[in-house]
């Protein structure tokens, strides 16, 4: 049985007002709070990035350990949330909102 606690949270404020304004702009609420949802139950329910893809936004500016990215939506194919996990302690971790991309920019980002 998992006895962990997931958190979801933005990495700052300044994070935290571009995604709410790109989530708004292109109504991918219900795509948000589905991947919120999910991010609570299993921290790890994303797919890990490799740290040879990092871009160096998120090296040098969050000086992160881990990177994941999450599919927001089959149906707005394209969208996608990437976050960091933080161990807050040994039961609880906190999914640490960075980004939403679409795929043009998720391409540009990650030097694909």
């Amino acid at each position: 049985m998992n006895n962990k606690q997931y958190y979801v949270g933005y990495w700052d404020e300044t994070i935290k007002k571009n995604i709410n304004k790109i989530i708004k702009k292109h109504k991918l609420e219900r795509e948000f709070d589905i991947a919120v949802n999910n991010l609570k139950r299993n921290a790890m329910c994303g797919n890990k990035i490799s740290r040879d893809r990092w871009p160096k936004k998120y090296r040098k500016n969050q000086k992160i350990n881990n990177l994941w990215r999450y599919e927001l939506s089959k149906r707005k194919p394209g969208w996608r949330l990437i976050y960091t996990i933080l161990p807050k302690n040994n039961i609880k971790i906190l999914s640490a909102l960075l980004d939403v991309l679409n795929h043009h920019r998720y391409d540009r980002v990650f030097g694909y």
